[in-house]
């Protein structure tokens, strides 16, 4: 255990690097403590400040467009508190790692609050962010920070390179985003794996008291203009008014709902074929 402000971290953060020439901060040991893949993904919001054209959670479309959008909504901490306690214990190892819509939208009051329930439950975080209101928060409630200029966001990626520096904070990551996709046509070219996707099981996440298998299949109702997958998750039990939904989600090769798969098999663009809307130079 190490300290990090006023928390302890259950690992030890390793070095971060800097390397000029991508423009990223980064280590590649991070790829194996936890921060890249094995992660808890909790959704704290949909809604957020820019309008990318690319969006997979469809932010960039007017509230009432789509199921993921039908209305404004933060994720409540009681929610968030629940799901905490039900995975108690299960894959120890796994981070938080907070996304929205954009996460500091949500205010430094309420991600204060989240970071002292994860750190409380003994575990790491890290946030997804394009840097909107990061400003107003402290960094070092973070394990890690992912900073995502999405094409458009370079002035506020360096608002908050100032000040994390000023902060004395390093562990972060800047992602530099060169081409848009387009995901509606992207997700026709799809994976054909189904339940053998690499995917599954990798970023179990965790919205509107439902938990799906990955962190793209919260969105797919999104895309479809229905809510079959995630009704067909809370129907076998993947949400938190499951007592029993670490049992639920380790038996996931025969919970997981026809509905669900056939979404995941047909509609998800993770594998499907790079189709690039906008190149960037």
């Amino acid at each position: 255990m190490i300290q990090i402000g006023k928390y302890k971290l259950r690992k030890e953060t390793p070095k971060i690097l800097y390397d000029k020439h991508i423009r990223k901060i980064w280590d590649p040991r991070i790829r194996e403590n936890s921060v890249w893949t094995n992660r808890f993904l909790v959704l704290t919001n949909n809604y957020c400040n820019l309008s990318c054209w690319s969006c997979s959670a469809l932010c960039n479309r007017p509230f009432g467009s789509n199921p993921f959008r039908w209305e404004k909504h933060t994720t409540p901490l009681t929610s968030i508190e629940r799901f905490l306690d039900l995975i108690d214990g299960y894959r120890p190892d796994y981070w938080i790692r907070l996304s929205g819509g954009e996460t500091t939208l949500c205010g430094p009051e309420y991600l204060e609050e989240l970071c002292e329930l994860v750190h409380q439950h003994g575990r790491n975080i890290s946030l997804l962010t394009n840097g909107a209101r990061m400003i107003e928060c402290d960094p070092d409630w973070f394990e890690f920070i992912h900073l995502d200029e999405h094409i458009i966001n370079q002035p506020k990626i360096d608002e908050c390179r100032v000040y994390f520096k000023e902060k004395g904070f390093k562990r972060y990551q800047v992602w530099v985003t060169k081409e848009h996709r387009d995901l509606d046509l992207q997700r026709k070219d799809h994976i054909t794996s189904g339940l053998q996707c690499s995917a599954h099981m990798e970023a179990i996440t965790f919205w509107r008291d439902t938990v799906f298998p990955c962190c793209v299949s919260p969105f797919i109702d999104g895309w479809n203009g229905d809510t079959k997958v995630r009704d067909s998750m809370y129907a076998a039990g993947w949400s938190i008014d499951n007592p029993s939904l670490v049992e639920t989600m380790e038996n996931w090769v025969n919970t997981l709902q026809a509905d669900a798969t056939h979404a995941c098999q047909t509609q998800c663009w993770k594998d499907g074929k790079k189709i690039v809307l906008q190149p960037v130079s």
